[in-house]
Parts: C-alpha cells; sequence; structure tokens
C-alpha cells in the first residue's frame, strides 16, 4: 500500500489546506439540517457572503435565491471544485480574518465548525470583527460550531487516542475508509483531529486543527466585535442551548444604527 501523508508547516492553516480537496468534501459533509437552517436565514435577502465557503456545499442551496453571493476560503482545491460547480458564484482566495471587500451585505455566513479552525482567541475576533464590517446595518452574522463543554470539562486523554471509524466514502468508484484519532491539550482548548483515508492500495492521511470556545466565551467574543440581539441555540430548529446539546447555532445583528 502507498501511504501520502499531508505534512503541514508552521502555518497553522496548511493543515487544512493540505486536505485533500475530494476527500474532505466526501468526508466532512455538514450537520442534518444545517443546509435548510441557513437557506431560510437568506431568504429575500439581496447579497450574502461566506466565510469559510470551501466547495460552496451551502452555498449551492441558496445562490439561486439571491442576487449575490461571495465566498472565501483559502483551499485553492476546495475552490476549484466550487468554481466548476457553481459559476454563479465568487469564489475568492482570501482569509477570512483580513479580506476587504469593497461592499456590505445582508447576511455573513460561517458553516460547520469554520470559527474553530482560527487557533487563537485574537484570529477569532479578528474574523468576527470582519464580519461585522461586511454587514449592512441590520445585516445578520450566523455560524455553528460544535458545543464543547461537556468534552472540556470530562473527556480524558486516553479517550482520544483511540482510532475509530469515520465512515466510508466512495470517489469516482475508489472506496475509502476513513478513520481518526485526536490530539489534545486542554489548558489552550486545543483539539487536532487526525484522520486517514484507506483504499484498496494507499493510503492518505490528513489534518485538521482546530481551537474550540466554551459557552461562556461566545457571547463576549460577538460583543466585542460589535455584535447585538446575540441568540444562540442548541441545533438547527432553535433548541435551547442547554448542557446537553451536540452543538451550537448563533445568530448575531450589526446594530441598524451602526
Amino acid at each position: 500500500m502507498n501511504v501520502r501523508e499531508t505534512v503541514p508547516s508552521e502555518a497553522p492553516s496548511d493543515a487544512l489546506e493540505a486536505y485533500p480537496a475530494a476527500l474532505y468534501s466526501a468526508v466532512h459533509d455538514g450537520n442534518p439540517g444545517d443546509r435548510e437552517f441557513y437557506r431560510a436565514l437568506c431568504r429575500g435577502t439581496e447579497k450574502v457572503l461566506e466565510f469559510g465557503i470551501g466547495d460552496g456545499r451551502i452555498a449551492r442551496d441558496i445562490v439561486g435565491e439571491v442576487d449575490k453571493y461571495v465566498g472565501v476560503d483559502l483551499h485553492e482545491g476546495l475552490l476549484a471544485r466550487g468554481r466548476a460547480a457553481l459559476p454563479n458564484v465568487i469564489f475568492l482566495h482570501a482569509d477570512m480574518t483580513s479580506v476587504e471587500l469593497q461592499e456590505r451585505f445582508d447576511r455573513v455566513l460561517l458553516p460547520y465548525n469554520g470559527l474553530y479552525c482560527l487557533l487563537s482567541e485574537e484570529s477569532m475576533l479578528e474574523a468576527l470583527r470582519n464580519a461585522f464590517a461586511h454587514l449592512k446595518p441590520g445585516g445578520k452574522f450566523a455560524f455553528d460550531v460544535y458545543a464543547a463543554d461537556q468534552f472540556h470539562e470530562y473527556a480524558e486523554q486516553d479517550e482520544l487516542d483511540e482510532h475509530t471509524f469515520v465512515k466510508s466514502v466512495v470517489i469516482e468508484g475508489t472506496e475509502w475508509v476513513v478513520g481518526e484519532h485526536s490530539t489534545w491539550d486542554r489548558a489552550s482548548q486545543r483539539i487536532d483531529a487526525h484522520y486517514s483515508h484507506e483504499a484498496s492500495t494507499e493510503r492518505i492521511t490528513a489534518e485538521i486543527q482546530q481551537r474550540y470556545l466554551l459557552h461562556v466565551e461566545l457571547e463576549p467574543l460577538l460583543t466585542r466585535a460589535g455584535f447585538r440581539n446575540i441568540r444562540i441555540a442548541g441545533g438547527f430548529a432553535g433548541e435551547p442551548a442547554e448542557d446537553d446539546a451536540r452543538m451550537w447555532v448563533v445568530v448575531a445583528e450589526r446594530p441598524a444604527t451602526s
């Protein structure tokens, strides 16, 4: 069996950029209900900006209902897939923390744990402030992330070291068996997921590096970025953000007078 390793450089974002695009798209296909949630949130608006657009998984359900859809991402392979599939979407190779577009949008989206790919509180705040800057007054910013509080409090390191089966995916007729194990540092709220993708004659490894937030950190960080009317739900149907929630779904507004 041939083994290909995706080895990141010293820059944290390089780990995700090195993940093969076709495998990433097949394995990381969102959470149930996310596409419907973002589509409903954008219905009746004119312009949408998505941070971490990837290959346009969320965009494909929205682009036909709005006048303009722009997405930014750092993964060239995912952007190429998106451009080929969605010619009516503007895909930009840019960093969500620093991109400067000379226009404002009705909605800014950051789906599927994208915020956690920023590995410091400072970079998260930069991204949130940039989302705020690109919103029209009265516009809404929305994102979803996994709820980390119970994991942070109760997980043991040896539980993360175990290699577990994730799923099987088929790409161009080849079946890949996907497994995962994680390394974790509680003090820095840092978790790195190491994926293996095995076909009959090849094995590819890849990594996703993340820094998670605790529930008590969410609203203060958004407030520092300027947002108001912050709503944190425990799911896409508006479930309460209780201790046993699997995810947090957040919608925040730029004040109409700002």
